[in-house]
């Protein structure tokens, strides 16, 4: 154990002082570094000794932060290389040249826990400094690596000891520490990560710089080292294994220039021309999993399935990680496809004529994304080609106004719109637009300029309803603003609910009923639990004033408030959990998760809870049917939640009479003309969602003959509610509207099975102009409910795209395979460069949720496989006659690398539509009849899916596509030898697996569904190996015996892996790399809440996205802090929101400081006294 010196000790003395007396490190010149560098001239030591103290366990055995903000200061001003706080990290208490020795201290600080807290806490500091900071010189550079070698070695288990490995095993005996914890060898693989990606680094490993004499055997015992510790992350499955694969593999070549190298080890995307990974043409055996290749319609799925349903681009941080995860640290790749998805999304909405989503995209294109970009650090210049190249690309449709028959059909230039919006933003500056369009723009920045929530909520308050009604007016402009308006819209509606300002609130809740498109643009950037909470809070705790004078005021408030609720929960069929309506609100006994399950079915006389019930159903009947009009009275003892809860019973027992006679059909439908005034307009909704299941039920009468005089009654209230005579007002209307777009779906598919049961059946008693009445009725209320049937945006197709999709001769599934192939080979074009900016293929997700919700995740699954499979490269081999008649030549073609990045794209294309999301969630069921299981409809066995939902001669023409893909599934088990194991059940239902503890019926997403796919498929394989060992004994013998005449001419082929396993395997690989949480993200981007400002020609813009100059300090401000410097160097706060000048960390965080903005002058004594702060903070060092 080396002796310290008293030069040391005094070091070591300093470093105390400063931790006791917290010396600062949040100044540009700091009192730490000013007297560390006064005392290296008093006392000169070698770096390494002064490192070696610096993280000494005497100095600090439990994580400091002050601690990390010393050695992070040492390492970013050069003082200290990062090689040797990495030997001095992993040898606390050694000696660099006794590394032969077993030092006591160097082992108790390995294995003591608490120390290895501290040193991963190190590490990963000097990840993140490495990420931000460009390396001095080659000779830090090959000491880091050999450091880091010697850590990785530290941290892998070693081989067992053999006869042939004595010696070396004891020298690792004699040398022998305690293995490191799983946080250690996490933050190794960080930092291991860190120099990976850094361009600094990677230009060294290449050779292009700085060689040096001992380069050659750093590298090689880095390489074996790293391949070591890989393979021992990946044998304890631990996270962070994906991230060390595809680094260090670049090289310089011999005979290679520098700029033949490429470096950054990947391939870029989108449409450009770029090589393939450093590896070579990549892993045909599935064992590739770092997503190098990316489809350019990848893009397209990714973005469609966030905007196909409920938008979900709510959480910036949850898109800003799928981003960080697919691209890595390349961030002008990540932006480039970012954008140009966006518009290719876009172009495939208006192709496919899908007005739904049309104007969300276009809403996300302008509000939503630069709202994420201005999260992502990108040099001017860099971002202002990439938009130039982009905006290139694009399909021409999105900028040639009326070049689709789309309602949403641009109106004008999509492109100016996108740019002024990241000019209001600070991502561009204005004059530079007409360079990168290159034309003159015809727009220009908005008169009051960017938005903020805050002042927008100020205003309100100032002036709440001319303020508010321009505001409402501005949720749909395409200016950039939205996003603020959107979330001061939201605020302002939940402090109208705490206040119970309820005569407001009804205004904003009646202007977003009446354009359900401002509900989508507010969800782009909210919560839907953060909108409907305080609404629904507010309406289960609805009370009567005790001086309540006039009640149906009160009505008409609820009721508005009411109906934004419900068409908001019905535009995206929302599950009724706590996620959703807010915490605040029980998902059982809250008012509307009772209304939308209770409250649409209806109650027996004798089923009434008690005799108040009694009696308020006893007072609607009779003011509905005899009085003329609703008395204050009725309302006064009747709270709206009691009578929304009544409406299904108040129908049936009205229906009950009719058909009894007691009450006339057109007495019946005048009493219910009350439920068209806007007051009681919302309780329609359980009306006529009732109707219609009881309609439902007793539509299969109709082709009994017993029960058509109901059927008849049904459809003339049904009629007189959805089609009235009487022409509304205005305001009714618009709600009447609402009403209708929320019941259009479900209304439309019982009225149609109504009409083919009177058109089909043969018992029917009724006269024929009873029917042919009924069956005008029926066209007459479908005409009416046409036009409101895409209100809906559950993200399932309706009827005309399933009845294109499902023609004879086509089908979904095939159609789906379709749709895949095409995306495949458009993003090869792409990719070649070889189709511009031709027309985008159609796309539609709501294509893959609805093969989901029919046929399962298992057949679409398959389907997927099966289409991926078909792209993936085989090696194919021939054997012709040379010539003689005596040998035959066996030859082999390789696949090209066109065909295997085809592949790859075929992979990264199947592996993105696996993970999008698809609106499948269970929720609130009001529609489905209850007896629409009984019905039929649910397919054999129980195994068709959503065929309830449609119309009888849909589901069969539909049942018949389900047991195709039956057939064809158990064609491909029996080719590909993936059988159930006898006695194992049918293979239509599929037995569990060993070792897992449900089957495929029991899977809810696609992604469960490969990975049980993937079991399935090893499993079979394995059983199949060994039954074949099992049952064949002379194979072995025959088989050697033919590898010993392969030499005289004979051929010897491998047996060659199953395609669709092969094929499993590489999506299972992309996948695990998209999904895997990354515990650091791109640095490029920004903390939340930051705000960015153009940085001008005449600022100095030399940086990128690992070198950031003090210039950035101009680029962007605000955010959390309470300075005017809360930039905290692009991320490296690594605790949280601080309010220091410098931005540093909260409590028991570790701070950036000032001091984590790169290439700063930090050296030099300055103005500071150092003998005089010596003397003022006791520091008498001798």
């Amino acid at each position: 154990m080396p002796v310290h010196s008293a030069a040391s000790e005094t070091y070591q003395a300093l470093f105390k002082k400063c931790l006791v007396t917290r010396a600062s490190v949040e100044r540009v010149r700091t009192q730490f570094e000013a007297f560390t560098r006064k005392m290296f001239s008093r006392t000169p030591l070698s770096p390494i000794t002064i490192a070696r103290e610096l993280v000494s366990p005497q100095l600090s055995r439990i994580m400091d932060p002050l601690q990390l903000q010393y050695i992070q200061r040492l390492v970013e001003t050069n003082f200290l290389a990062l090689g040797e706080v990495l030997i001095a990290t992993l040898r606390p208490l050694g000696d660099e040249e006794a590394d032969g020795e077993e030092g006591e201290g160097g082992e108790e600080a390995a294995g003591d826990p608490a120390r290895e807290t501290v040193e991963a806490a190190i590490l990963l500091m000097l990840a993140n400094t490495i990420r931000f900071q460009k390396p001095k010189n080659p000779e830090n550079i090959w000491t880091a690596l050999a450091a880091m070698g010697r850590w990785m070695v530290e941290c892998t288990p070693q081989p067992a000891v053999t006869a042939g490995n004595k010696h070396s095993a004891a020298m690792r005996n004699r040398k022998k520490r305690k293995r490191r914890g799983v946080q250690c060898r996490e933050a190794v693989a960080e930092v291991v990560a860190a120099l990976g990606l850094n361009f600094g680094v990677q230009k060294v490993w290449a050779g292009m710089i700085g060689g040096g004499a001992k380069s050659h055997d750093v590298r090689a015992a880095f390489t074996e080292a790293l391949e070591a510790f890989r393979r021992a992350l990946r044998e304890e499955g631990s996270m962070v294994a994906g991230r060390l694969d595809g680094i260090f593999l670049y090289q310089r070549p011999g005979g290679a220039t520098g700029a033949d190298v490429n470096v950054r080890g990947g391939t870029s995307g989108g449409g450009d021309n770029s090589s393939m990974n450093a590896s070579g043409n990549g892993d045909l055996n599935g064992k590739d999993p770092s997503p190098t290749v990316w489809a350019r319609s990848s893009g397209v799925i990714w973005i469609s399935s966030l905007l196909a349903s409920r938008p979900l681009t709510d959480d910036d941080e949850s898109l800003l990680s799928y981003l960080s995860s697919r691209y890595k640290d390349d961030t002008e790749t990540l932006v480039t496809e970012f954008i140009l998805a966006s518009f290719d999304t876009l172009a495939t909405c208006l192709n496919a004529n899908n007005t739904s989503t049309t104007f969300l995209v276009r809403s996300f294109i302008v509000n939503k994304l630069p709202l994420i970009l201005a999260r992502i650090y990108i040099q001017q210049d860099i971002l202002n080609n990439i938009l130039s190249q982009v905006l290139l690309k694009i399909d021409p449709v999105v900028m040639i106004p009326g070049a689709s028959n789309d309602m949403y059909s641009l109106p004008g230039d999509i492109r100016q719109e996108f740019l002024f919006a990241m000019a209001l933003h600070g991502m561009v500056e204005e004059s530079a637009i007409q360079g990168i369009i290159g034309e003159l723009p015809m727009m220009t920045l908005p008169a009051a300029g960017r938005y903020t929530p805050e002042d927008l909520v100020s205003q309100c308050q100032l002036e709440p309803v001319e303020r508010i009604d321009r505001l409402l007016e501005e949720l749909e402009a395409l200016d950039g603003n939205a996003g603020a308006v959107a979330v001061a819209v939201v605020e302002v509606m939940r402090n109208m609910c705490e206040l119970k300002e309820t005569m407001s609130l009804k205004t904003i809740c009646s202007a977003l009923t009446r354009k359900p498109s401002s509900i989508d643009v507010i969800l782009l950037f909210v919560k839907p639990a953060y909108l409907l909470e305080p609404l629904c809070v507010l309406l289960d705790t609805w009370r009567y004033e005790e001086d309540q004078g006039e009640y149906h005021p009160v009505y008409e408030e609820f009721g508005y408030i009411l109906l934004l609720v419900l068409a908001t929960i019905h535009r995206y069929n929302l599950p009724l959990t706590p996620s959703i309506l807010g915490a605040s609100s029980d998902a059982v006994d809250s008012f509307i998760p009772r209304l939308l399950t209770k409250g649409m079915t209806a109650q027996r006389i004798e089923e009434l809870e008690s005799s108040d019930r009694h009696a308020q159903l006893g007072g609607w009947i009779k003011e509905i049917f005899e009085a003329e009009g609703i008395s204050d009275g009725l309302m006064s003892s009747c709270r709206p939640q009691d009578f929304y809860m009544l409406v299904p019973t108040l129908f049936l027992q009205s229906v009950l009479a009719a058909g009894r006679g007691v009450l006339d059909v057109e007495t019946l439908k005048e009493g219910f003309v009350y439920l068209l005034e806007p007051f009681l307009m919302p309780s329609l909704v359980g009306a006529l969602t009732w109707v219609g299941n009881y309609l439902w039920e007793k539509s299969g009468a109709v082709c009994g003959g017993t029960e058509e005089v109901e059927v008849a009654i049904l459809m003339q209230i049904l009629h007189s509610l959805v089609a009235p005579p009487a022409a509304l007002s205005v305001e009714a209307g618009m709600f009447h509207q609402t009403v209708l777009s929320i019941v259009a779906r479900h209304l439309d598919r019982v009225v149609r099975e109504v009409l083919a049961g009177l058109e089909g059946g043969s018992n029917i008693n009724v006269s024929q102009s009873q029917k042919q009445q009924t069956m005008a009725f029926g066209q007459t209320i479908l005409s009416t409910l046409r036009p409101h049937l895409d209100f809906a945006r559950t993200g399932l197709a309706g009827h005309q795209e399933l009845e294109m999709w499902s023609s004879p001769g086509n089908g979904i599934i095939t159609t789906l395979r379709s749709t895949i192939m095409n995306l495949v080979l458009w993003s090869s074009s792409a990719r070649n460069g070889t189709n511009g900016s031709l027309s985008t293929p159609h796309y539609l997700h709501s294509l893959v949720a609805t093969s989901i919700e029919i046929f399962g995740p298992k057949v679409v699954v398959n389907a997927l496989v099966d289409t991926a499979a078909g792209f993936q490269p085989t090696t194919s081999t021939t054997t012709t006659d040379d010539g003689t008649g005596v040998h035959s030549v066996t030859l082999q073609t390789q696949p090209t690398q066109s065909q295997v990045e085809t592949g790859q794209l075929a992979i990264d294309v199947v592996a993105t539509l696996l993970l999008s999301p698809v609106n499948l969630t269970p929720g609130a069921k009001v529609f489905p009849p209850p007896t629409s299981t009984a019905r039929g409809g649910a397919g054999q066995n129980g195994q068709t899916h959503g065929l309830q939902h449609l119309p009888s001669h849909q589901q069969q023409h539909l049942h018949q596509q389900q047991q195709q893909q039956q057939q064809q599934q158990q064609q491909q088990q029996q080719q590909f030898g993936q059988q159930q194991r006898p006695g194992t059940g049918n293979n239509n239902n599929p037995s569990t697996l060993p070792g897992t503890s449900s089957n495929i019926s029991n899977t809810t997403t696609l992604l469960d569904a490969l990975r049980w796919l993937s079991l399935s498929s090893k499993a079979n394989e394995n059983n199949t190996t060994t039954s074949k060992a099992n049952n064949n004994t002379t194979t072995t013998t025959t088989t050697t015996n033919n590898n010993n005449n392969s030499s005289n001419g004979g051929t010897n082929n491998p047996p060659q892996k199953n395609p669709r396993t092969k094929t499993i395997s590489l999506l299972l690989a992309k996948i695990d790399a998209l999904i895997t949480p990354p515990i650091w993200r791109n640095p490029a981007i920004l903390p939340a809440g930051t705000v960015r400002a153009v940085i001008g020609n005449n600022h100095n813009n030399n940086h990128n996205n690992n070198n950031h100059s003090s210039s950035l300090h101009g680029m962007a401000m605000g955010g959390n802090n309470n300075t005017h410097d809360d930039f905290s160097g692009l991320g490296m706060d690594m605790g949280g929101g601080g309010h220091a000048a410098a931005g540093g960390g909260g409590a028991g965080g570790v701070g950036g400081g000032g001091g984590t903005l790169m290439d700063l002058d930090f050296g030099g004594d300055g103005d500071i006294n150092l003998l005089d702060e010596f003397v003022a903070n006791g520091m008498d060092l001798g």
